[in-house]
This record gives structure tokens, C-alpha cells and sequence, in this order.
């Protein structure tokens, strides 16, 4: 379901995105970096000297931005409640060892994707994008809850 919201919300910010969330925008891509490389901001600590809960606190700012660029609280509204229910039912946890094989310079290069199509108002290519970023986080979410059940209950 979030994946059908948010990717809306995508498209939605391709179409209405103003000055302010541009900049968000550009902030975003001037600062994302290369791939392997996911400091949001020029300056600030990258690669192990970066936590990785930080880097997922960025990654999370990111989908707010684009939320927001949609300019549509009903959008914004649902996709709060969706993500506090994720939380509660499937949270990340650390990568290492947990069944998560997408490292997070792969979704740093994924909303870059997005971004691009956003800024270059291909509300269309938005959509599509989000929904494969979206759908690839499901995946991770499933693996790492189903390898915690395989850790926490081993078969004898």
C-alpha cells in the first residue's frame, strides 16, 4: 500500500514541485554523492565514519522532501501512518547478517533516479521508480524478518 501512496506522491511532486522543495531537491543531489558514498551534505562525515542509522535517518529525510513536494497533506497524512505501522511490524534493522543484500549506496543511487525524474518533471518515470525503490524495500523487509525467524527458531 505504501508503495501505491508514495509513488503517487512521487508523481504528484513531478507535476507541482515549487522553489523551495527544488532546492530540497538539488541540496539532495549536490550532496548524495557517488555511489558507495551516501553523505547528504557536503562536509559531513562519509563511508565508516558514518553510522548507519544516520544514513538511514537521511534516506528517510529524502522520502519527506518528496512527500512534501507533492504538496498534498492527505498524501502526507497517509504515508505517516503507513510508516508507523511499518516500524512497528517490519523495522530495518543493521544490514550485516540480517538477509538484506541491497547495500544503501544502491538506494542513495535510487532516489537520485527519482530525484532526476522529479526535477525533469516525468511525473510518469517518478511513479515507476518509486514503485520499484518501494517494492525492492519490501523485498529487504521481508528477507530480514525472515531471516531473524530462521536465527531466533533454528531447525534441528
Amino acid at each position: 500500500m505504501r508503495a501505491v501512496v508514495e509513488s503517487s506522491a512521487a508523481a504528484a511532486a513531478a507535476r507541482k514541485y515549487g522553489d523551495v522543495d527544488l532546492a530540497h531537491f538539488e541540496r539532495y543531489l549536490r550532496g548524495a554523492g557517488p555511489a558507495g558514498d551516501p553523505s547528504p551534505v557536503p562536509g559531513e562525515p562519509v563511508g565508516e565514519e558514518r553510522s548507519e542509522e544516520l544514513t538511514r535517518a537521511d534516506l528517510n529525510s529524502w522520502h519527506e522532501v518528496v512527500r512534501n513536494a507533492a504538496h498534498n497533506r492527505t498524501l502526507v497524512d497517509v504515508l505517516a501512518r503507513l510508516d508507523a505501522q511499518i516500524r512497528v511490524s517490519a523495522p530495518w534493522t543493521l544490514l550485516s547478517g540480517t538477509g538484506d543484500a541491497r547495500p544503501l549506496a544502491s538506494r542513495v543511487n535510487e532516489h537520485m533516479d527519482i530525484t532526476r525524474a522529479i526535477m525533469d518533471r516525468d511525473a510518469s518515470s517518478a511513479r515507476a521508480l518509486m514503485q520499484q525503490h518501494l517494492d525492492r524495500d519490501q523485498e529487504a523487509r521481508i528477507g530480514q524478518l525472515v531471516g531473524a525467524g530462521r536465527r531466533a527458531h533454528p531447525v534441528i
